[in-house]
């Protein structure tokens, strides 16, 4: 989707007419937006209790509804349980896990060095995915303009191929 403003540009920024008459043309609607800055929070979080803790392990906590039994007074009745079971969550939002990019796990091989590989004429990177967490918002909540629309970003000497929005998150909770 290309969108141009009255004054012809494709990158509204600052402009705030431009930016509402977008926001009304996309309602009612949701945004996808990267929430990095949640997933660093909650690892180290977490590493304050354990230093054990890594980021995958903050992201399964984050997407996660966690089951555990509470303690009820029994009843009267002799098969009453005393046990009720609740969920729980880490997450404030409607978080969900997703994939950003790909890291490099070996540096690139030349157009020749690696055989039977489905386009021989380009050189071969073998990569692993790199997942975050997003945070579906509505989109006339407070979003900034810049984090609806992602970008690529390339890192070439740490291997890193990722797309997301260039803009920092503001809290709205």
């Amino acid at each position: 989707m290309r969108i141009v403003t009255k004054s012809g540009v494709s990158d509204p920024a600052g402009d705030w007419e431009a930016i509402r008459a977008i926001r009304q043309q996309l309602s009612p609607s949701f945004v996808l937006i990267g929430r990095q800055d949640l997933l660093i929070e909650h690892t180290q979080k977490l590493q304050k209790k354990d230093p054990e803790k890594t980021s995958l392990d903050a992201l399964i906590d984050l997407c996660g509804i966690h089951w555990h039994p509470e303690e009820v007074e029994a009843g009267n009745e002799p098969d009453s349980s005393n046990v009720k079971w609740v969920s729980s969550s880490a997450k404030k939002g409607w978080l969900v896990p997703i994939p950003v990019g790909y890291k490099g796990i070996v540096p690139e091989f030349a157009v020749s060095d690696v055989a039977d590989i489905r386009a021989p004429q380009y050189p071969t990177h073998f990569v692993e995915s790199v997942y975050s967490i997003g945070e579906w918002r509505f989109i006339n909540s407070q979003i900034e303009f810049d984090q609806m629309f992602w970008r690529y970003q390339t890192d070439f000497e740490n291997q890193l191929f990722l797309v997301g929005a260039t803009h920092k998150v503001k809290k709205t909770y």
